[in-house]
C-alpha cells in the first residue's frame, strides 16, 4: 500500500523503533506489524502509538499496543480488532514484535504515523 502510493507512512525512528513497520492489506483490513530492536530490557514499560490520519486531517484509526497489557484505543478515535505485543527470541537474543489490525481500509492519501513511546500507557499500567 505504501509502494503503490495508497498512503503514507510516517514511523518516528529511534533507538527501539529503527525500522519501519510493514503496512498492508488482509482480508479487506489494514494491519500495521513491525519489530522492536535486540536487546532491550527485559521488563518493558511502553507502548508503540498507531495513528491512521485521513487527507482532510481526521483520525480514522488510533490504537497504543502495550507491552504488558491489552491493546487500547486512542481516545476519540475507532479502536483497532486487533493488536499484539510479543517476545520474539532467536539464537542472538530476543525483540519485541507488534502488530495492529483496523476494520477496514482508509482512503487513498491517508496518513499512518508509528512511534514509540517509552512511558506506560495510563490504561496498562497496573492497579494498586
Amino acid at each position: 500500500m505504501i509502494a503503490a502510493g495508497r498512503l503514507t507512512l510516517e514511523p518516528k525512528i529511534d533507538r527501539v523503533l529503527r525500522r519501519p513497520p510493514d503496512v498492508y492489506e488482509e482480508g479487506g483490513d489494514l494491519v500495521i506489524a513491525g519489530r522492536l530492536e535486540r536487546g532491550l530490557p527485559r521488563d518493558l514499560g511502553g507502548h508503540i502509538d498507531v495513528t491512521v490520519i485521513a487527507p482532510d486531517g481526521a483520525t480514522l484509526y488510533g490504537a497504543q499496543v502495550n507491552y504488558r497489557a491489552d491493546t487500547v484505543a486512542t481516545a476519540g478515535a475507532p479502536g483497532p480488532r486487533h493488536g499484539s505485543f510479543r517476545r520474539a527470541h532467536t539464537r542472538y537474543g530476543s525483540y519485541g514484535v507488534y502488530s495492529v489490525r483496523f476494520p477496514g481500509l482508509p482512503p487513498d492519501g491517508s496518513v499512518v504515523r508509528v512511534r514509540h513511546d517509552p512511558d506506560a500507557h495510563p490504561a496498562s499500567e497496573p492497579k494498586p
